[in-house]
């Protein structure tokens, strides 16, 4: 028995291809920015400020996905180590890490180049 994709869900989270301006309108977004330019990518950081702005329950259920321990995401951390981004804000760097580590191994991209996380259905 198999998992099956709900094909007519809404996705948990859905990010845009283009996220620069969910970045600049989450909380934090100056210190974003910076983590931004460190990855390279505003994306991982676009899946943050969804994931900032989504009620309690549907955080719990993005949080239920596991990012792996794979060398992109070992990668990500080095990185905002060696970047020494604000301390105070560790917390939000291992939830974009592990964002960013998400977004590589459990979503769809869609039609329109967005990146889609669903829910399996069993």
């Amino acid at each position: 028995k198999g998992q099956v994709l709900a094909s007519e869900a809404e996705p948990l989270l859905l990010v845009p291809e283009n996220a620069i301006g969910l970045v600049c309108r989450a909380p934090k977004a100056q210190a974003l920015l910076q983590a931004g330019a460190v990855l390279g990518t505003m994306r991982s950081l676009g899946a943050y400020a969804v994931y900032c702005s989504m009620p309690s329950g549907q955080k719990r259920l993005v949080d239920q996905f596991r990012a792996d321990s794979s060398p992109l995401l070992q990668e990500v951390k080095r990185r905002f180590q060696e970047a020494e981004l604000r301390p105070d804000l560790a917390d939000v760097w291992e939830k974009v890490a592990e964002l960013h580590s998400l977004l590589n191994t459990n979503t769809f991209r869609l039609s329109g180049g967005e990146l889609a996380l669903y829910r399996w259905m069993s």
